[in-house]
């Protein structure tokens, strides 16, 4: 018996964890959407479905229903190709064979309808949504495997997908770590100096990288913004897909309605303080 093999030892007590474990997640996600979410009113959670056929998730799903003829040709990439396989290929393929790897459909969409290819880069935090339906999904096409042939089946898959993971770990390894141990922008000093100018407590926005250096000091700091903050904290030159084609055209467009003027500058990253007039 067991859970996987799609017989429970304790049903009831099973079936009983499942509901507070549903309840719980349900309460935490409407504490954090209508809290969390809801106190910094600039928080862009949005920007990842920005795309010049919708704006925000619900949108981009309409659009894939609607328009699949403008909506699939921006979102059927070779780059989501690639993230799917680095999810199935590393466990042989295995979370095919069962029915628990639907569960990872919605983190699936979530991830690979965005705009931002950082969000669908093997090795960022969002894989955790999936990755573990993935791994239930796997031992249970092992349970299956088992039963239906036998034991030595079984452990010959299993050998296998260790295999796949290890050859992607040494050839394809997911942590990238050519990409993350060298600095996400090169003029680090100058970051350092322009985001000192920006006196303590006050509201500021800043790319996402540098947000990590300034958010535990200082509560009111938000990214890509650039507006209804005291300070922008931004690089012309950084080296960022969806800041060059989204946020910097936003923020020439606020410094050139005078929202906004440079008071601080080192290289090519600049301090921007925003205009009394504008403050309300």
């Amino acid at each position: 018996g067991g859970l996987l093999r799609g017989a429970p030892r304790q049903p009831a007590w099973l079936a009983a964890g499942g509901i507070f474990l549903a309840l719980g997640a349900g309460a935490c996600a409407a504490l954090y959407y209508r809290r969390v979410l809801s106190a910094p009113q600039s928080w862009p959670h949005a920007h990842f479905y920005d795309y010049a056929f919708a704006h925000g998730p619900a949108a981009v799903l309409a659009a894939v229903v609607v328009h699949p003829g403008v909506a699939l040709p921006a979102l059927l990439t070779l780059g989501r190709l690639t993230y799917l396989l680095e999810a199935f290929l590393p466990l042989a393929l295995l979370p095919l064979r069962s029915w628990w790897s639907l569960c990872a459909l919605p983190a699936f969409a979530v991830i690979l309808l965005s705009s931002d290819q950082s969000v669908w880069r093997m090795g960022n935090h969002y894989a955790a949504m999936w990755a573990p339906w993935l791994l239930v999904a796997a031992a249970a096409a092992l349970a299956r495997v088992e039963r239906s042939k036998g034991a030595g089946a079984a452990r010959k898959w299993c050998n296998a997908a260790f295999a796949a993971c290890a050859l992607t770990l040494l050839f394809f390894n997911p942590l990238h770590p050519a990409h993350y141990l060298r600095p996400a922008y090169a003029a680090r000093a100058d970051a350092v100096r322009a985001l000192r100018c920006v006196p303590p407590g006050a509201s500021v926005s800043t790319h996402d990288e540098w947000f990590s250096l300034v958010a535990p000091a200082n509560a009111r700091a938000t990214i890509f913004t650039t507006s209804g903050v005291d300070y922008l904290v931004f690089a012309d030159d950084y080296p960022n897909g969806m800041f060059q084609s989204v946020v910097r055209p936003r923020l020439k467009a606020a410094v050139a309605r005078r929202a906004y003027s440079a008071v601080c500058r080192f290289g090519r990253v600049k301090t921007y303080r925003r205009d009394a007039a504008h403050t309300h």
